[in-house]
């Protein structure tokens, strides 16, 4: 039985790729040190964890 996730992995690295792209922007643009920064990502990805966790599931599609 073969399991995929469904692009799920993909989102999840380019939300990453992403939130860090905009932390460097941030930094650079406001003048934040690399502690802020770190601060900034760390908080970011806790709270896409605790969104992701408080969305219901999605059923399975029929078929898999």
């Amino acid at each position: 039985m073969e399991r995929r996730c469904g692009g799920n992995g993909l989102l999840i690295a380019g939300f990453i790729v992403t939130l860090v792209g905009l932390a460097l922007v941030a930094r650079s643009t406001l003048g934040l040190s690399r502690e802020w920064t770190t601060l900034l990502v760390g908080l970011g990805l806790l709270g896409a964890g605790l969104l992701r966790r408080a969305l219901p599931e999605r059923p399975a599609a029929p078929g898999s």
